[in-house]
């Protein structure tokens, strides 16, 4: 048996992919990105622009995406932008990740289960590996309690 606290430490969510476990139920992982991204975003000027020298490239992209009125610049709101299109991509990127932390902090904290056993560890992964976007959260809790129900 594997102890599912210490499986969750080997993982790579980024810098904001544990808050993942604080959504669930019917959410679309797509929304809770977005979700996470806007919560993340610096609100008070100084904080964005302490944030900009390191990662002015975010900024570009942000506007090579479209996301920014160049017409009327508003720096602290393109520095925002940038923010959103760092946060989301940084989230996508970990997403496999993040989805296996999100299902054993489901398995450790819904399910109450400490432990989990190598082959259903596993059929966990297997179930994180290239995750659709678009699919619910549920569906992974579900998949959770089936693990469990099984043994």
């Amino acid at each position: 048996m594997l102890k599912v606290e210490d499986l969750k430490k080997d993982l790579n969510i980024g810098e904001c992919g544990d808050n993942f476990c604080d959504y669930g139920g019917n959410q679309y992982i797509c929304d809770v990105i977005s979700y996470i991204a806007d919560n993340n975003i610096d609100v008070y000027t100084y904080d964005l622009l302490k944030w900009l020298p390191d990662n002015y490239e975010w900024v570009e992209e942000a506007i090579s995406q479209g996301l920014c009125d160049t017409s009327k610049p508003d720096i602290p709101r393109m520095i925002m932008m940038g923010q959103y299109v760092y946060y989301t991509d940084n989230l996508y990127k970990n997403l496999d990740d993040i989805m296996l932390n999100y299902c054993l902090h489901f398995i450790m904290c819904d399910l109450l289960q400490e432990d989990i056993s190598e082959d259903d560890f596993e059929k966990l992964k297997e179930k994180c590996t290239n995750v659709d976007n678009n699919e619910t959260l549920d569906i992974f809790e579900d998949f959770c309690r089936e693990l469990f129900d099984e043994d």
